[in-house]
């Protein structure tokens, strides 16, 4: 990305970066937008050592799954729940989030 400016996800995602564990929904919904937007970037980002290959793929796909989830529900249930939740949407089609465990 060096000949040409670089977005505001980008700078965005940077941003975030710095302090990866502050707000990881939003750096994982940011990254995989990034990831659309700049197919290739996130290796870019592997590439400065800053934050693990794995943990920034372990993050676009967490924002992948949660980018239709509001970040208050994600907050209220908390990062580690979220991660491992079902995600469904109601029969109203509203965004959802329901544990396994639990009948919708």
């Amino acid at each position: 990305m060096a000949a040409h400016k670089k977005s505001t996800t980008r700078r965005d995602v940077e941003r975030l970066l710095v302090a990866p564990n502050e707000n990881p929904i939003e750096l994982a919904k940011k990254l995989a937008a990034l990831e659309v937007e700049d197919p290739g970037s996130i290796e870019d980002l592997a590439a400065s050592g800053e934050v693990s290959r794995r943990k920034l793929y372990y993050l676009v796909n967490i924002g992948r799954t949660l980018g239709h989830v509001p970040a208050s529900q994600l907050a209220a249930i908390g990062w580690t729940k979220a991660s491992i939740c079902e995600f469904r949407r109601n029969p109203a089609g509203d965004s959802d989030l329901k544990p396994a465990t639990v009948p919708i």
